[in-house]
């Protein structure tokens, strides 16, 4: 597992990744300092990708420029808001990178990180697969003695759910 850290964070144009490997000592592996223009296209698609897509994309070729756009924010994401993390990232191949910002950087938890491409291709196809977590960089607290988990599943139309057996 590695980790990927934002720190140095001023807003949601400027701060440092740094990554690290979670597993081991936490030795740095890369980091990259970020600087970006709001005033470039990229950056308002960056903000909010859906509405960017829905006003951008021309109804008569929608699918083309959805594909369009997505890759050239993927590309624009690897190289300005991840840098030289993206081409480790690729190097590394499949790994889970765990995502660390802090409270007042909580809004890039909401960007479309896992677009980024590295080498001409989205990091999702080399195997790295990005989990998001705000607040303290500290680990996670245990779990305590019991565990509970609520399990959310769709039925289709008209189905019923099945009740268990009591022992």
């Amino acid at each position: 597992m590695l980790r990927l850290e934002a720190g140095e964070f001023r807003d949601l144009t400027r701060w440092r990744w740094t990554l690290a490997d979670a597993d081991g000592a936490g030795e740095i592996l890369a980091g990259h300092d970020v600087r970006l223009d709001r005033a470039c296209w990229q950056f308002e698609a960056f903000a909010d990708l859906p509405f960017y897509v829905r006003w951008h994309a021309a109804p008569d070729r929608r699918r083309a420029d959805e594909a369009r756009i997505v890759a050239e924010i993927g590309e624009w994401i690897g190289s300005q808001v991840l840098g030289p993390v993206a081409a480790e990232l690729a190097r590394r191949g499949p790994s889970v990178v765990r995502v660390v910002v802090p409270p007042e950087a909580s809004d890039l938890l909401l960007r479309p990180l896992e677009l980024a491409h590295a080498n001409g291709r989205p990091l999702s196809v080399e195997g790295s697969m990005l989990v998001m977590a705000a607040g303290s960089a500290g680990p996670a607290a245990p779990a305590g003695e019991r565990l509970r988990v609520l399990g959310l599943f769709s039925l289709p139309e008209g189905g019923r759910a099945r009740r268990p057996r009591p022992p």
